[in-house]
């Protein structure tokens, strides 16, 4: 199988924490690695979509990253700060890089402090449209608005 290491960033730096990096406003990273092979790639965030999980509504997040690549994921109890919640979803590319099934994550809503935005864990991984076939690997990441 192929293995694919995902690094996604803008072109300012991000800092981090002691929960996983921190984006810039109006930035979307991921970095890690899939499989059994490597790739990087640079893009820039576009169509942030962060609503909380609240009154019983699931929470998501939806982030363009590219042309035809976007992240989804849910999560169903309220994401603060420093109280990363379990999350599931889909990483998808555009061809000729495969699109992933997210069976288990983590993610942490920053502070305005921090300036705003998420981080995330992306640790069970499945290929193509879920249920998909597992495969090995973990993604780093975070993604933040033009505006906190």
């Amino acid at each position: 199988m192929k293995r694919i290491a995902f690094v996604l960033m803008l072109a300012a730096c991000s800092s981090s924490s002691d929960d996983g990096p921190i984006c810039p406003s109006n930035s979307f990273q991921l970095s890690g690695s899939v499989g059994d092979g490597t790739s990087e790639t640079d893009a820039t965030a576009s169509n942030y979509q962060f609503v909380n999980a609240i009154g019983g509504s699931p929470g998501t997040l939806d982030v363009g990253f590219g042309p035809g690549d976007s992240l989804h994921l849910t999560w169903q109890s309220l994401a603060f700060d420093d109280k990363p919640v379990p999350a599931t979803g889909m990483l998808v590319q555009a061809a000729p890089e495969p699109s992933y099934c997210i069976t288990s994550a983590q993610l942490d809503s920053r502070s305005s402090q921090e300036g705003g935005g998420v981080s995330f864990v992306l640790d069970g991984l499945a290929t193509g449209a879920c249920p998909g076939a597992k495969v090995s690997g973990k993604l780093e990441g975070c993604a933040a608005s033009a505006s906190p």
